[in-house]
């Protein structure tokens, strides 16, 4: 068991006067910003805590102590990161007074300017002795900054200020340091990812993948690619009601929603829904699947909201045309089909990145990607309803399938009806 307790082997004169109190309670609405991290397989490993002061005149170490204040006693860590890594940044005169931070969650971020003596030295490895992990952020080499090297878990190149030239050689100086991982940061374009993911980058981090995230007081929004990562668990047909309720637990904003939606009246339920595991068990999981992704699918970005209505009605035609065709079986692989048609849209991503983290079958995937096979004759068919394509109907495919004009315009209605019904729905949460 690792020590957890705030590093206090220095004396009074070696800790300096760093004020952490006091400063970082008034500066505007944000508490501070999040920025995730992901693995090479997108899969979310933190996120880089950021000062969101309005107070411009913060040194380094008034800006982590804003962060850290407002991260671990504004707000909650748990809500503010999950059970993921938090990533803060830490120049030399504040890591020796270092709070009790749990050394497990806690990744500290050396910067670049940092001067590297005798005592950042010491001080580090007994940051390394209390189990914390250490980053050094924005890393060049040279004389200086090597001498960190044998303390380093992960190395942060700024690829985006060091060149592609430059991102080349320091990659290939470092990559065979034993047991230090790689992070790419500033990916702020798809070409910018692909080539640093084919570099043999472990990390990323930039406007690729997100923003930084404001969290104002103690509502946080929901993350994009946690909720892609939750959506693509909640498509497996063998996922655990465990896995579901600790997956929704872990975004207490999403579960928040999710239970106010179960308890809404439009559910019918005599009796109030009071925890994850409880909705589970009353609605059951495939009911509760679908209501999970249109909450996700509402709140994946600001885009206009007739991008969502969209989407929700894609999602009742495929539903109701996968029923038709293929039996009442199948219906939930057509409302998924429908729902993820449009999330290149929402995400700003290719959906050739997209597919990989959703789960999804073969079928499903072809159709999404190339509108191929048979799902993917019945998606461009609810595309050809939805923007009014009539002649792009497969006269043959619908004598086939015993569907005419009529029952299609049907589905149509319906599916507008239900789609502005629920968004209505899901905005008054």
């Amino acid at each position: 068991m690792k020590d957890d307790s705030p590093i206090t082997d220095k004396t009074d004169a070696q800790q300096g006067s760093t004020d952490i109190s006091g400063h970082c309670r008034d500066h505007g609405g944000a508490l501070l910003a999040r920025q995730p991290i992901f693995n090479d397989k997108q899969v979310l490993l933190g996120y880089e805590l950021l000062c969101r002061s309005a107070d411009k005149t913060l040194s380094n170490a008034q800006a982590t102590a804003d962060v850290i204040v407002n991260a671990f006693s504004e707000a909650q860590m748990q809500d503010v990161v999950g059970e993921k890594l938090c990533f803060i940044n830490f120049s030399s005169d504040l890591l020796h007074v270092l709070l009790p931070l749990p050394s497990k969650r806690v990744v500290i971020e050396i910067l670049e300017f940092t001067q590297v003596d005798d005592q950042l030295i010491s001080t580090i490895k007994l940051l390394k002795e209390r189990g914390y992990l250490i980053a050094l952020d924005d890393f060049h080499i040279d004389s200086e900054s090597i001498k960190l090297l044998p303390y380093a878990d992960i190395i942060k190149l700024d690829v985006l200020a060091l060149g592609e030239q430059a991102t080349v050689e320091h990659f290939k100086k470092l990559r065979d340091l034993e047991g230090v991982k790689l992070l790419a940061e500033k990916v702020e374009d798809h070409q910018t990812y692909n080539y640093c993911l084919d570099l043999g980058f472990d990390y990323f981090q930039g406007y690729f993948f997100a923003k930084p995230d404001l969290i104002n007081g103690k509502r946080i929004k929901e993350n994009k690619q946690v909720l892609l990562h939750l959506m693509g668990m909640l498509n497996n047909p063998d996922v655990m009601v465990d896995e579901v309720e600790q997956a929704l637990t872990l975004d207490p904003v999403l579960s928040f929603k999710v239970l106010r939606l179960v308890n809404s009246a439009g559910m019918g339920l005599s009796n109030n829904v009071e925890s994850i595991k409880h909705a589970i068990t009353i609605i059951g999981l495939e009911r509760l699947r679908s209501w999970v992704m249109l909450l996700a699918l509402a709140n994946l970005s600001s885009k206009p909201e007739a991008l969502s209505l969209k989407a929700l009605e894609y999602a009742k035609m495929c539903e109701r045309l996968v029923e038709r065709i293929h039996g009442e079986e199948h219906a939930r692989n057509g409302f998924c089909l429908g729902l993820f048609a449009l999330l290149d849209a929402f995400l700003d991503v290719p959906m050739e990145t997209i597919i990989p983290n959703l789960s999804l079958s073969h079928s499903l995937s072809q159709a999404l990607l190339g509108r191929q096979g048979e799902y993917g004759v019945l998606l461009a068919m609810a595309e050809a309803l939805e923007e009014g394509r009539w002649d792009e109907l497969d006269e043959g495919y619908l004598a086939e399938h015993e569907l005419c004009f009529d029952q299609l315009m049907h589905i149509k209605l319906e599916a507008q009806y239900w789609a502005e019904q629920t968004l209505e729905l899901i905005n008054q949460l």
